[in-house]
């Protein structure tokens, strides 16, 4: 396969990244851990960097993205404890600093009902490694081909984490991951992690992903992939706040499979970053399993945000909803893709899919695309899009009543986009959504 010239940079890239920590792994007792990244390494450079030539990176452009070398992080540095103490929305939390999991900073649940096993502190066998392992997961037809995201991932999992929790368990507060990046004065750095979450028969979990960033005076990646089985009766509900930086460029991927009964309810709330691309697949293994997902994305200046889902149902009776709402500003760019697979055996199952977008500008372009490939008729589905502007009348009603055009620009962006945050059940991670998102419309600068 012939590169271009900036392709084979990218590549090049990359490799220096995975020399750069290979360097610092390869001790004894982490072999099969090394093993795993050596051989995703290898499958990575016979990929190659996605190219818009590919169908499911025709509306993305990633090739500029690693013309620069992020350096993969194996130290926790220091960082500013008033930001981690401003951005915690619970005592239980999980602490990150670019990629690399602060045990120091972190805090669980008194009763134990969580284990946490980093796999770079205790004997890596190869059934901790088929834990973490993410073949046969892919947007696209053939499920036999391993994604961009899940290749660069195990190619830098030494930051691997699996958490359990156990069966029949709550807890009182929702469990935090706090994702920091901080700055490097000689280098971008690159943040990687890869988290295998075990959520046990009935039990109950409510956490929240966090990203942010200490300061922003370079450019720096953040790639984490997040590995969720639910198991029969469990129900678990997340919310995702994505605030990285204006510099800062995130790839981020779920592998989610959800038993009989078990419920999965995602939140995503995106804004910030000059690229992200999210990937999620859900499959819905027993019967009565259910996925609901749900997303705000704003994009402003010249952003890059893709949002892409693809659902399995593999059980009758199952049930997948899918909304996402953007909001789209200035030069910038969003791309939503999801996808619904329903075989010919599976029946009763119900799939809904919408997608709401609002332009508030000339020079802004959303690509959106909701897919059901259904192959027979004993089930309820319907999908949508809508791509609009601020309704003139709406605009009228609130300047006919003394209230100014910017005032009641904001208005109305809020109350479209808070609707899907209103499903977020936890009061203070809810609010949290809220405020985020409310500041960002108010000052979009």
């Amino acid at each position: 396969m012939s590169l271009s010239v900036s392709a084979s940079e990218s590549i090049k890239n990359l490799e220096k990244a995975f020399t750069f920590v290979q360097a610092q792994k390869s001790a004894e007792g982490l072999m099969p851990l090394y093993d795993l990244s050596q051989k995703s390494f290898a499958k990575l450079q016979m990929r190659g960097i996605p190219t818009r030539s590919e169908e499911l990176w025709r509306y993305t452009n990633i090739k500029n993205l690693f013309e620069k070398f992020f350096a993969p992080q194996t130290e926790i540095n220091v960082i500013n404890m008033d930001l981690l103490e401003r951005v915690a929305l619970s005592e239980n939390r999980l602490v990150f600093i670019n990629g690399v999991y602060a045990r120091a900073l972190s805090k669980l649940p008194d009763d134990e009902c969580v284990r946490v096993t980093p796999l770079i502190s205790s004997p890596v066998d190869d059934n901790k490694i088929s834990k973490i392992t993410t073949k046969n997961n892919t947007l696209g037809d053939n499920n036999t081909e391993e994604s961009f995201i899940s290749l660069l991932s195990e190619s830098f999992c030494y930051n691997g984490l699996i958490l359990d929790v156990a069966p029949g368990s709550s807890f009182s507060q929702p469990l935090h991951f706090i994702y920091l990046s901080t700055h490097d004065a000689e280098l971008h750095t690159g943040a990687y992690n890869h988290i295998q979450l075990n959520i046990g028969k009935n039990a109950h979990c409510v956490f929240a992903e966090s990203f942010h960033a200490e300061e922003e005076k370079d450019p720096y990646l953040t790639v984490r992939t997040l590995k969720l089985d639910i198991a029969e009766g469990a129900h678990c509900e997340r919310t995702r706040l994505q605030c990285e930086g204006e510099k800062g460029s995130i790839l981020s991927q779920d592998i989610v499979s959800i038993q009989q009964g078990g419920l999965f309810r995602d939140c995503l709330i995106s804004d910030g970053a000059s690229f992200s691309r999210q990937e999620i697949f859900v499959k819905l293994q027993g019967e009565e399993a259910k996925v609901e997902l749900n997303g705000v994305f704003h994009l402003k200046q010249k952003q890059q945000g893709s949002f892409y889902s693809k659902i399995e149902h593999h059980a009758p009776k199952t049930q997948s909803a899918v909304t996402y709402k953007g909001i789209l500003r200035d030069e910038s760019r969003g791309v939503f893709n999801a996808r619904v697979l329903i075989p010919e055996n599976i029946r009763e199952c119900s799939a809904h899919q919408l997608s709401k977008n609002l332009l508030l500008s000339d020079d802004c372009e959303i690509d959106t695309k909701p897919e059901l490939l259904i192959s027979n008729n004993d089930v309820q589905c319907s999908h949508g899009a809508t791509v609009a502007q601020l309704n003139p009348d709406e605009l009228f009603y609130f300047r006919s009543r003394g209230i100014n055009k910017q005032k009641a620009e904001d208005f109305l962006v809020k109350a479209f986009s808070t609707e899907l945050m209103d499903k977020i059940s936890n009061k203070k991670i809810r609010d949290r959504a809220i405020e985020t998102m409310t500041l960002k419309i108010q000052d979009p600068v």
